[in-house]
């Protein structure tokens, strides 16, 4: 991007020249800008004292910034919804271990194993589990 060849402080001491009385056309030559470079400058600075502009200057760039965050957390709210609204039962390491978000609440406390609760510690492996 081009560098801007003039600063706030510059570009306000061009608008007194012309609220002075100079003529635009020749303000235009005499710093090497349009007339309606001149006239947008107007726009934007006229009226404004050099540390208004460097006010307005900071304002705008924290906006960006705060634009740009604005635009960040927008993206990963998206992305995140996005996530969520995809079916989690039909993923591949689930299939064949859960049929309902009750088991699979099971497998994932206990892990992916096909016992769904774990084994009591005195118990011999062929001894059934005591449901209660």
């Amino acid at each position: 991007m081009r560098r801007k060849r003039f600063t706030e402080e510059q570009i306000i001491a061009v608008l007194r020249e012309h609220e002075a009385g100079a003529k635009a056309g020749d303000l235009a030559r005499k710093h090497g800008i349009s007339e309606a470079t001149l006239y947008n400058w107007k726009a934007k600075y006229g009226g404004m004292d050099v540390s208004d502009a460097k006010r307005l200057k900071a304002l705008e760039d924290e906006n960006a910034k705060l634009k740009k965050l604005l635009a960040d957390q927008m993206l990963e709210a998206s992305a995140l919804r996005e996530l969520l609204s995809k079916n989690v039962w039909s993923a591949p390491s689930v299939q064949g271990f859960a049929t309902s978000p009750m088991s699979c609440t099971a497998l994932i406390t206990y892990g992916k194993s096909t016992s769904r609760r774990p084994r009591r510690p005195g118990l011999r492996k062929s001894a059934p589990i005591p449901r209660s």
